[in-house]
């Protein structure tokens, strides 16, 4: 269906439900009747993150004095922020009780729910982890100078806010593992965007989220943020050379001296 077509029909759809489907959206505790929590878990202030990145990456967070957070949509998995068989057909049965008759939109809903979910929230992802991981630096540093940022839950909700619009509200927590096919999860407050796949469990993940609006098919937006306060450490990649490490502290101290004495070398 083109995306015209279906959006005049969610158009359609969300006028004849007369709020119904907003109130699902931030309100699902309530009409749901879900007693799954309505907000992600919270890992202790002080926990390790990292976002291990290619050098390039690195020097755009320095330039740009932010970080980039993507749209879900973009991400590989098609599953991502979706809706698991259970929670679907749980909001099927509600459905039927809050708007009777009209079953031939249910199926509308739960596409706009996905939809506001993939397009109109970005996600940066972090992993929690006490030390450096192995698997993350071959995956984002396998073949020259990545780098890790190492920070703590507490630094990480703080660096954004303290730059964002008083309107701007971020959401964090870690991201749980379950089974799509059975389990069941709240649909309210972009709870869906902290969960993914069991299969994905390795990764440890926490992320923080916050709405906004696709623009031109961009992959995501800026979001700003305090560097001082969100970088704690810059981890050179094992697989660097020693002359890499000096361009990655010559280079930070071209847009940050401060980060400089953060800056190590691996200890993998």
């Amino acid at each position: 269906m083109a995306d015209r077509e279906f959006h005049a029909r969610i158009a359609a759809t969300m006028a004849e439900s007369k709020g119904t489907i907003g109130k699902i959206m931030w309100r699902g505790d309530d009409l749901l009747e879900d007693e799954n929590p309505k907000s992600p878990t919270r890992p202790c202030s002080s926990a390790v993150l990292w976002r291990y990145m290619s050098f390039e990456k690195y020097i755009s967070v320095l330039m740009q004095r932010g970080v980039f957070f993507s749209f879900p949509y973009k991400f590989e998995d098609r599953f991502e922020a979706g809706l698991p068989r259970a929670t679907e057909r749980r909001l099927f049965e509600r459905l039927q009780q809050t708007m009777p008759g009209k079953e031939d939109q249910y199926e509308d809903i739960l596409r706009m729910i996905s939809y506001s979910l993939r397009n109109l929230h970005v996600v940066s992802c972090w992993h929690e982890m006490k030390s450096e991981s192995s698997t993350m630096w071959r995956a984002y540093a396998n073949h020259g100078a990545g780098i890790a940022v190492q920070t703590s839950f507490e630094s990480l909700q703080k660096a954004f806010k303290r730059c964002a619009e008083p309107d701007i509200r971020f959401l964090a927590g870690k991201v749980e593992y379950i089974d799509y096919d059975t389990g069941d999860i709240s649909i309210s407050g972009g709870m869906p965007l902290f969960y993914k796949r069991e299969i994905f469990r390795t990764e440890h993940e926490v992320r923080i989220t916050r709405f906004a609006r696709a623009n031109n098919d961009s992959p995501g937006i800026l979001c700003a943020a305090d560097l001082d306060e969100l970088i704690h450490k810059v981890v050179v990649s094992p697989f660097s050379y020693d002359w890499e490490f000096e361009v990655v502290k010559a280079t930070t101290a071209k847009f940050n001296k401060s980060l400089v004495e953060k800056i190590d070398f691996s200890t993998q």
